[in-house]
């Protein structure tokens, strides 16, 4: 009689050494990381123009810390919005033009109190963690599809940017983003997509 298989959480439970893992690396190469598929659905029309369900299967990768992160945080720091100059009050928080007075009204009042902030409001600086926000998501492709050097399964990389300038990765970022769109792969399909990664290498579930 075989022995039952134990499951944690419903996955197969596999124990590790870690005293010989850390003796003999090389021989545990990638042992932890993931590598999963998801299902992205797609409806196309038969020759009877009835609608078809299709589930396209594709491989997928984690995004945990992997080195394409970090040096696009250096290539492409977050924008900093601009500080301004802002009047709140000392209970609510609200500026007075909120409340209906002016700067001048609040300047003379007891209530109110000068303070520093950043204006994330400003369009320039909206305009600029738009762009940073898209390019990131782009990288999210790249990393996710197993597109760039060092990937989990060693095969041949469509893009090499490791210790590239912003050039290379500009030029990375308009073939992904081109082939993206060429694809026809749509925002629900991405969701779903982002979904399948946010839990490929955590037993963590929302609330945790």
């Amino acid at each position: 009689m075989s022995k039952k298989q134990e499951l944690y959480k419903g996955a197969r439970v596999i124990d590790v050494d870690m005293v010989e893992v850390f003796k003999n690396p090389e021989k545990y190469k990638n042992r932890f990381k993931s590598h999963s598929v998801t299902y992205l659905k797609k409806v196309r029309l038969d020759e009877n123009r009835q609608p078809v369900e299709e589930a396209i299967r594709v491989d997928i990768f984690p995004l945990s810390d992997h080195w394409a992160i970090k040096q696009f945080n250096e290539l492409y720091p977050e924008p900093r919005a601009k500080i301004q100059s802002v009047y709140r009050h000392k209970i609510t928080n609200e500026t007075p033009q909120e409340k209906g007075l002016s700067n001048k009204e609040a300047r003379n009042s007891p209530d109110y109190v000068l303070v520093q902030e950043y204006n994330t409001l400003d369009e320039k600086y909206q305009e600029a963690k738009k762009k940073r926000e898209y390019k990131l998501m782009l990288l999210t492709y790249m990393i996710v599809f197993n597109l760039l050097e060092d990937n989990n399964t060693e095969t041949e990389p469509l893009f090499y940017l490791k210790d590239k300038e912003r050039e290379e990765w500009e030029k990375a970022f308009d073939k992904t983003e081109n082939t993206v769109e060429m694809l026809g792969i749509t925002m629900n399909q991405l969701n779903d997509l982002f979904e399948a990664i946010r839990t490929i290498d955590t037993f963590r579930t929302e609330g945790d």
